[in-house]
């Protein structure tokens, strides 16, 4: 679908005025998106669209996920730490186990994957042969 650009201008101002100190105000994206649904100002429709992408991404962006092969003594605390020293806090972390790995732990911020398991490994070495 293509956005006009009036649309994403309106819908990144909106966006940064719902971020306060670094995070996003869901009440006042909520008191947004409530008055944007009542008024129906121009491309208000793609405005709601392109406003749900960047809040999808935000979330993504600020959950982190650690997954190991087996499960961990502290079920992640430590790891989670560490990340929050780095890029702050999270509104989610999701820890789960999965054998799948065989060993190591693979760890996703966002877009960013840190992969150290021993599968990743395996399949690492079967495509440089």
């Amino acid at each position: 679908m293509k956005v006009p650009r009036e649309a994403r201008r309106l819908s990144r101002q909106i966006f940064r005025a719902c971020m306060v100190d670094g995070h996003l105000d869901e009440a006042g994206m909520r008191r947004v998106v409530r008055l944007l649904a009542e008024k129906k100002p121009r491309h208000y429709a793609f405005v709601l669209h392109r406003l749900r992408d960047l809040v999808e991404k935000e979330v993504d962006h600020r959950t982190f996920s650690v997954t190991s092969a087996t499960p961990l003594p502290d079920s992640g605390v430590a790891i989670f730490h560490e990340l929050e020293k780095r890029f702050g806090l999270p509104l989610t972390t999701r820890y789960r186990t999965n054998p799948e790995l065989i060993g190591g732990v693979r760890i996703r911020v966002g877009s960013n994957v840190w992969d150290g398991s021993v599968r990743e490994r395996i399949l690492s070495l079967g495509k440089t042969v």
